[in-house]
């Protein structure tokens, strides 16, 4: 940072960004006294000051004005300071700030905005949904009713305050309300004073410290204000006996009484009544209701009738405004109407003939454009009920369409779905016949077992042929097994051995372990005086397979007790084997289980 030569009367306190404001006397023992008060405390060139956020220190002289000036940067990290304004006033709007929020009890941010370094307005919450805008320069009357109506959209009310560069725009707030809201700051004894001006329609301005004022959820009070709202009259009421008096006979009588025309009225009074009819009729216009502003002129043409004396010109032009804008808004809406009713009509046509040729995205398309037409119609405007009718028509017809093609393409997706399952189930089929007519009965299994899987996901779909085919497959390959398993096992007893079951699986092409179901078929087949070829088929390490017992059981023998019983007749039954499919056979020996007993 380059050599700092200029006199900075103002800081913040603690921090950059602080809206703790100081003003530094510019008499050596006044400074002194007032620093005394902030011992051990930093200073900095304020953000909300246009500042650079740099520290200060205090620079205290007898021959010259006392000043802050930047601490000396000797490593160059200190940024350019652009601050444009140091003087004794340029932290007020951080003292009004504070004084405002200091009066509600609570801390607030700086809500400011700052136009090269000098700030041009400042927003201050109050109780309830109330603000004070506090404007330091003047707004054109078109920018000034925009952000008033801004502010009010949010706002239950709002209170304008105008800084001394903001005197045109004060003007605005004396035509509107019949007063303005001055604010200034003032040099106090050791800090700067703020001060709150009442600017009358009259002229009159009475300035008074903002700690006269009252603060609440109607905003700022000033003991001006409290005096002129005091003294405006109020409406008679009646004496108790009157009331009384009041029975059903008076209530249903027709002839109200004639009320005193307003141009015998004393003129502060008329301009109290015509303050207030203008103050209404802004409000209409600030929410867009044109027709209580035409409304109110037409009740109070009596009251208006005074307009045409020159001492109320200001009024006259006020109220000629807005009757010009509220025509204007008049003739808008009457053609805003014409148009929706044109545009809805040929929106409902265009609807009704787009779901004729099922153009469903048409459809779609043209009723969220009528829905968004007839968003346009304010509910305060005449009846548009029929054009909603067509709109709630139109949105069930078309839901209804939407249903029945999702119901459409659902069947499409799925008739799609199950012709493939189809298709492919056929083949498996053809593959099937394919592999039967070579005696590849393994491939055969294994596409059977391929098709079972397709024929579950086709599930009702599925066709009785279509079941019947895949049943008779297995029911071939049940057969086939049987006859390949029975074939295995006589050419292993024809060479005097057993066979594991795992082998037996393997040599036959079956997939998995094979069921005790299995031997059964295969010795109920066999001669009822033969041996019982099963007895052949051993665990892996060559004993007698544990399931033994039930095929004995099955076949409808006497079951052993015993494993020991069990053992003796598994040995016998395997030497008949043996000797009855040896080459050359042999007698048999006995058999060694009986048959079980019925009953």
């Amino acid at each position: 940072m380059t050599q700092d030569n200029r006199r900075v009367q103002t800081a913040v306190l603690g921090s950059p960004d602080s809206d703790h404001p100081l003003s530094l006397p510019t008499d050596r023992r006044e400074a002194a006294l007032y620093l005394s008060r902030y011992r051990g405390a930093r200073f900095f060139c304020g953000t909300h000051l246009g500042g650079c956020g740099w520290e200060l220190m205090s620079k205290l002289y007898s021959d010259r004005v006392c000043h802050f000036a930047h601490h000396p940067d000797p490593k160059g990290l200190a940024p350019e300071c652009e601050r444009r304004y140091a003087g004794v006033d340029s932290a007020d709007h951080l003292y009004i700030h504070r004084g405002l929020t200091s009066r509600l009890g609570s801390a607030q941010r700086f809500q400011g905005n700052l136009v090269d370094g000098r700030c041009t307005d400042l927003l201050v919450e109050l109780y309830g949904r109330s603000a004070v805008r506090v404007q330091f320069v003047n707004l054109a009357p078109h920018v000034w009713e925009r952000e008033d109506e801004a502010l009010r959209t949010w706002l239950a009310h709002v209170d304008w305050m105008l800084g001394p560069r903001a005197g045109e725009t004060a003007k605005y707030l004396v035509d509107r309300d019949g007063y303005a809201l001055r604010v200034r700051c003032e040099a106090g004894s050791d800090t700067r004073v703020v001060k709150v001006g009442t600017e009358t329609a009259q002229g009159d301005l009475e300035w008074v410290p903002l700690t006269d004022c009252e603060i609440d959820a109607r905003g700022i009070t000033t003991p001006l204000l409290r005096k002129l709202r005091k003294a405006a009259p109020r409406p008679a009421r009646p004496a108790a006996r009157d009331a009384r008096r009041i029975d059903q006979k008076a209530q249903e009588d027709t002839a109200p009484a004639r009320e005193p025309s307003p141009l015998l009225l004393p003129e502060p009074l008329i301009r109290h009544k015509l303050t207030s009819l203008i103050r209404d009729m802004r409000e209409a216009r600030r929410k867009g209701d044109y027709q209580r502003i035409l409304h109110a002129v037409d009740t109070n043409a009596a009251l208006l009738a005074a307009l045409t004396r020159r001492t109320f010109r200001k009024e006259r032009e006020a109220v000629d405004e807005l009757k010009r804008w509220a025509v204007v808004k008049q003739d808008n809406q009457v053609q805003i109407e014409s148009d929706i009713r044109r545009r809805s009509a040929a929106l409902v046509k265009t609807i009704v003939q787009a779901l004729a040729e099922g153009d469903l995205t048409a459809a779609q398309r043209d009723v969220e454009a009528l829905r968004k037409t007839l968003q346009r119609v304010p509910r305060r405007i005449p009846d548009f009920e029929a054009e909603v009718q067509d709109l709630r028509e139109c949105e069930s017809r078309l839901r209804a369409a939407q249903e029945r093609a999702a119901r459409n393409q659902a069947a499409k997706v799925h008739a799609a779905r199950v012709k493939e399952k189809r298709d492919q189930l056929h083949d498996i089929l053809a593959r099937i016949e394919k592999a039967e007519a070579v005696g590849d009965y393994k491939e055969v299994r294994r596409l059977y077992q391929e098709g079972r899987f397709v024929l579950k996901r086709l599930g009702p779909d599925a066709t009785s042929d279509e079941r019947w085919r895949l049943d008779s497959i297995q029911r071939m390959l049940d057969s086939t097994l049987v006859n390949r398993i029975t074939e295995v096992l006589k050419n292993v007893a024809r060479n005097q051995a057993t066979i594991s079951i795992q082998g037996l699986a393997e040599d036959v092409g079956a997939e998995g372990t094979l069921s005790t179901i299995t031997f059964i078929e295969v010795d109920r087949s066999a001669r009822t005086t033969g041996p019982i070829l099963s007895a052949l088929v051993t665990t892996s390490d060559g004993r007698v397979l544990p399931d033994f017992r039930t095929v004995l059981e099955g076949l409808g023998y006497e079951v052993p007790k015993t494993d020991r019983a069990l053992d003796i007749i598994w040995r016998r039954e395997v030497e008949r084997a043996h000797a009855c499919y040896g080459d050359p056979p042999r007698d048999m020996p006995p058999s060694h289980v009986p048959r079980a007993q019925s009953g």
